[in-house]
């Protein structure tokens, strides 16, 4: 974990060059990708042993445990503009998979679905709150209590959120982002069954993939700026596609509807 902080914090140095007119040269590019593919692999495999007690003491931010190191860094090539496509896009399978794997999770589907839905598919601002039929809290996330997510947490200490830092990401962070929240999420979150509600409405169904994920990607592939920008989004959207027949498969294999 000594590694991972390292490679966090290094990550982090670049990000802050960059945004001081720093350039990312191709070699340093390319050390960059190397050091979020290692961050991805060490969340992914060893998650339960990145522990909140277990704080950075290698000049990073405060006290910050490695969860938090990792998050933060993450959220940062996430925000740097000069960073390459695919490192924004590690760097966000990192983030999503620090969110969805965390102990007070325990990989429910229904609570991903719900901390997705409230981090990059409602205004956070906004008076509406999504809760499952399952009986669920909503949006649980930001709240910054211990039935959130770590990562929640040190964000709600920052006196930030996750949604506020998804939802301030530029365009092709935002496409990276949706393009790691699609990795990392449990397939069986995209069938959850969820219920939008907007002040004392009545909640309506809400449905994380036909009125979150490909809503989003489509608006993004319609508002693309530029050909490129439009390619990856394109991109993103042929995954969305691809996650959503997984699942439509995953239920008809369950027997469900």
């Amino acid at each position: 974990l000594n590694i991972a902080m390292a490679l966090a914090l290094a990550l982090g140095r670049v990000c802050r060059n960059a945004e001081d007119g720093g350039i990312v040269s191709p070699s340093i590019a390319e050390l960059c990708q190397e050091a979020a593919n290692v961050l991805v692999s060490v969340v992914q495999n060893h998650r339960d042993s990145m522990a909140p007690s277990m704080s950075s003491s290698m000049g990073g931010d405060g006290e910050e445990s490695a969860v938090g190191q990792v998050a933060l860094s993450a959220l940062g090539v996430l925000h740097c503009q000069a960073m390459p496509r695919d490192v924004m896009t590690t760097a966000a399978v990192a983030l999503w998979t620090l969110v969805f794997a965390d102990p007070s999770c325990g990989g429910d589907p229904d609570v991903c679905a719900l901390w997705a839905t409230e981090a990059a598919f409602l205004p956070p601002e906004g008076g509406a709150r999504v809760v499952a039929m399952s009986g669920r809290c909503q949006n649980e996330g930001d709240q910054g209590d211990e039935s959130s997510s770590e990562v929640h947490r040190v964000l709600a200490a920052r006196g930030t959120s996750l949604a506020a830092q998804v939802g301030g990401l530029g365009e092709f962070g935002s496409l990276c982002s949706l393009r790691g929240l699609l990795s990392a999420l449990p397939t069986a979150s995209f069938s959850s069954d969820l219920l939008l509600v907007e002040g004392e409405k009545r909640g309506e169904p809400w449905s994380l993939m036909l009125q979150g994920v490909l809503p989003t990607a489509c608006r993004k592939v319609r508002e693309s700026p530029d050909s490129h920008t439009k390619y990856h989004a394109l991109c993103v959207l042929d995954v969305a596609l691809r996650s959503w027949a997984q699942c439509l498969r995953s239920r008809l294999k369950g027997g469900k509807t």
